[in-house]
C-alpha cells in the first residue's frame, strides 16, 4: 500500500475509534451504553455503571468465535458468553436479536490477550428498561437480504447494525448495509439517524427523512433509490403503516448513479472509515417540464476540508460548499435537475451526508416556432440572424447560520451578423 493511502487510512481508524467512543459516552448520559469489543481489556473486570434494572443487552459480530466465547457477561449472578448472546435470534431466516435481559447489574471480563481484543470489530448494545418492554423496538443485525413488512399500524423503532465487512480496502467501509424498496403510508413519517436512540453524535442525528421538510417546503417522496448507509449502527422510527423495506449487508460501490424515477431521492453518505470519492448523480428528469431540486446536508468533517457539490439543470445551474463550521444545511432550488454532483476536497473527510431530490414539476411552455423571411433579392439580402441564449456560470455567495451556496443566474445572449 502507498505510503500516502497507510497514513489516510490509519487517520480514518482513528476517527472511527473516536466515532465509537462518542457513541458510548452519549449512551451511558441516558441509561444505554454501546461501546466495540474491542474496548473491555483482560487487565480489569468491567462493570457498567448506569444500567438499568430489565434492560436488553444485545451483541453484534462477525468476529471470530473461538475470540467471542473468550468474552463473558455476568448478570443476575449467571455467566454467558459474547457468542452465544450474538446467536440470539427469533428464527433462523432473520436478522432480528433476541435480548439478554439484565438483572441486578452487568459487568464484562475475557481472557482474550490485548493485542487479539484490538482487532475485534462486533459491538456491545445495552438498552433502556423502557426500550425492552416496548414490542415495537426492535434490534437487527444487518446480514442476509431480509424483507421487514410490518404487521399492524403501531409506530416502530429499527435500531440497524451493520456487521463488519472483512474484505475492507481504503475506499470500501468497515461496516455498511442497504436499504432497498422502501415505501410507506403517505400519512406516515419517516426518519432515519446516526447511532442509538435518544442520544446525539458529534451534533448530527438525522440523515434521512420522509417526507423531508427541513427546506420549510415539504415533500413526501414515493420513489426511493437503494440507499447505502455505512454506518456500525443506525437507527429508523416510523409512523403508522411502515415503513416496509428490504435490509442487506453490503455496500452501493458505484460513485456514478442514475436514478430510477422522474420524482425521487436519495442518498449519498461516507463515514470516517472509507475514502471520499467524488460523486455524479444522472438524474432521471424530462427537460419539457419545470420542478425543484434540493438536498438535506449533515456531516462533522476534518479541518480544512470541504464538501462541494453543485445541481445542474437545463439553463440552470446552482453550486454549494460546506466546511466544518456548517454541520448542518438545507437547501431548495426552483428548477427542475438533470444531474447532481458531490466533490470532496480531501480523501480523508470525516463524516458527511447529503439526501438529495429532484421532483418533477409543470410542463414548460412550448417555445414559439421562430420565423425566418426568404431573401427576395440574394445578391444583396442579408443572411438570417442566428441568435443563442444560455445561463453563464458566475459563482456569487451568501452564507447564514445554516447555508451557504452560490447560484448562477446570469443570461447572456450572442448575435452574429454578416452582410454581403
Amino acid at each position: 500500500m502507498p505510503k500516502i493511502t497507510r497514513q489516510i487510512c490509519k487517520t480514518a481508524k482513528m476517527r472511527f475509534y473516536l466515532h465509537i467512543l462518542l457513541l458510548s459516552f452519549a449512551a451511558v448520559v441516558n441509561g444505554q451504553h454501546i461501546f466495540r469489543l474491542a474496548s473491555f481489556s483482560s487487565d480489569v473486570k468491567s462493570t457498567l455503571a448506569n444500567v438499568e434494572e430489565g434492560s436488553f443487552l444485545f451483541i453484534s459480530s462477525s468476529d471470530n468465535p473461538n475470540y467471542l466465547k473468550n468474552i463473558q457477561i455476568e448478570t443476575a449472578g449467571s455467566f454467558y458468553n459474547a457468542l452465544d448472546i450474538s446467536t440470539r435470534m427469533f428464527s433462523a431466516s432473520s436478522g432480528r436479536k433476541i435480548g439478554l435481559k439484565v438483572l441486578r447489574g452487568l459487568s464484562i471480563t475475557t481472557t482474550n490477550n490485548n493485542t487479539i481484543s484490538s482487532k475485534l470489530f462486533g459491538q456491545l448494545y445495552v438498552t433502556t428498561a423502557a426500550q425492552a418492554q416496548d414490542p415495537n423496538f426492535l434490534v437487527y443485525d444487518v446480514v442476509a437480504r431480509e424483507t421487514i413488512t410490518p404487521t399492524d399500524n403501531l409506530s416502530k423503532t429499527y435500531v440497524l447494525f451493520n456487521v463488519h465487512n472483512r474484505s475492507v480496502d481504503g475506499f470500501y467501509p468497515y461496516y455498511s448495509g442497504i436499504i432497498s424498496n422502501l415505501t410507506q403510508d403517505p400519512n406516515s413519517v419517516l426518519v432515519m439517524n446516526t447511532g442509538i436512540p435518544g442520544q446525539q453524535l458529534r451534533n448530527v442525528t438525522k440523515f434521512f427523512a420522509n417526507p423531508l421538510n427541513d427546506t420549510g417546503v415539504s415533500h413526501f417522496f414515493t420513489n426511493i433509490e437503494p440507499l447505502s448507509i455505512p454506518l456500525p449502527v443506525f437507527y429508523i422510527s416510523a409512523t403508522l403503516n411502515g415503513p416496509t423495506f428490504t435490509m442487506e449487508s453490503g455496500s452501493i460501490p458505484a460513485t456514478t448513479i442514475n436514478t430510477t424515477a422522474v420524482s425521487t431521492s436519495g442518498l449519498i453518505l461516507v463515514n470516517d472509515d472509507e475514502l471520499a470519492q467524488n460523486y455524479t448523480v444522472n438524474l432521471n428528469a424530462d427537460p419539457a417540464y419545470d420542478g425543484v431540486c434540493g438536498f438535506l446536508y449533515v456531516s462533522d468533517l476534518v479541518d480544512n476540508v470541504e464538501a462541494d457539490g453543485f445541481f445542474y439543470g437545463a439553463v440552470l445551474f446552482a453550486g454549494f460548499n460546506y466546511d466544518n463550521t456548517e454541520p448542518y444545511a438545507s437547501r431548495e432550488y426552483k428548477f427542475y435537475a438533470q444531474q447532481l454532483g458531490i466533490r470532496p476536497t480531501s480523501p480523508n473527510m470525516g463524516f458527511y451526508s447529503f439526501q438529495y431530490y429532484n421532483i418533477k414539476g409543470a410542463l414548460l411552455p412550448t417555445p414559439p416556432t421562430p420565423q425566418t423571411n426568404q431573401p427576395t433579392n440574394p445578391a444583396t439580402s442579408r443572411i438570417p440572424i442566428t441568435s443563442t441564449t444560455q445561463k453563464a456560470i458566475i459563482p456569487t455567495t451568501t452564507k447564514s447560520a445554516d447555508f451557504k451556496t452560490f447560484s448562477i443566474l446570469l443570461v447572456f445572449s450572442a448575435v452574429f451578423q454578416r452582410l454581403f
